[in-house]
């Protein structure tokens, strides 16, 4: 897929502008943009290549874990590196403790404005280290903000000595502009939810019916997900890129 670039001419009309992108980057949108067609570029761009970046600190400790609290309330001037340097929603690894799993790895939790905060992995569903559910994808973040990460987590460079196990992300389906309402059956077992934000599709994939009433987590790619190639590139036919889709968790 090609990469917008916030310099690009861009129609000014809103029906213009939505052919040139889903003929340029071959995705769906509806529905009102958000904002002048630079302000919805900015948008674009951010939901398909937006990433976390990943900061290192390098504090001792006996134990085999330092809290986020215990870091902040009492080796603050370890942090002092990181002022204005870090961006909500990104990783912090403690490079004294980590190497197993996501030992001594923690999220930002503040603005680049705000004094430093920093947040523990949360241990659900996967108790080996799961980004919070405070970071939600396509409300705050784009589906994929962690996904270069997750999608091969034992090969990540982000990190020198820890590794990602799981590929969840966090989603709330009512919050979004207009939430998924009624399912699309492709197939007996092939099922997927289309909803809208911002001007822009997204899909969530699943195998059966599930319930999308309220926050949950799902896969932000398929390589945990259980969907057949067959299906995912039928939904990149209809105009869905990998960064419009989520996978559900539901067997």
């Amino acid at each position: 897929m090609n990469t917008p670039s916030t310099t690009e001419v861009l129609p000014s009309d809103e029906g213009k502008l939505k052919e040139f992108i889903t003929r340029r980057y071959g995705m769906m949108l509806d529905g009102e943009i958000c904002g002048s067609s630079k302000d919805f570029y900015r948008y674009l761009n951010r939901m398909l290549n937006g990433q976390a970046s990943c900061h290192s600190i390098n504090i001792p400790s006996e134990e085999d874990c330092l809290s986020a609290v215990e870091i902040m309330s009492d080796h603050s001037d370890k942090l002092e590196h990181l002022v204005g340097k870090v961006e909500y929603g990104d990783l912090v690894e403690n490079v004294a403790i980590s190497g197993y799993r996501t030992d001594g790895v923690y999220v930002v939790a503040s603005q680049k404005d705000e004094p430093l905060k920093l947040m523990n992995l949360q241990d659900d569903p996967d108790d080996y280290g799961t980004i919070p559910s405070e970071f939600q994808v396509i409300t705050d973040f784009p589906i994929h903000y962690w996904g270069h990460i997750t999608d091969n987590p034992s090969s990540s460079t982000l990190f020198q000595n820890a590794y990602w196990h799981n590929d969840y992300v966090w989603f709330d389906p009512t919050k979004v502009d207009t939430p998924p309402s009624k399912s699309i059956r492709h197939s007996k077992d092939e099922i997927y939810y289309p909803f809208t934000h911002k001007g822009i599709k997204y899909a969530i994939v699943a195998s059966k019916n599930v319930n999308l009433k309220g926050l949950s987590y799902y896969y932000c790619s398929n390589s945990f997900g259980n969907a057949s190639d067959r299906f995912v590139e039928y939904l990149h036919n209809i105009g869905y890129s990998d960064a419009q889709l989520l996978f559900t968790t539901e067997e």
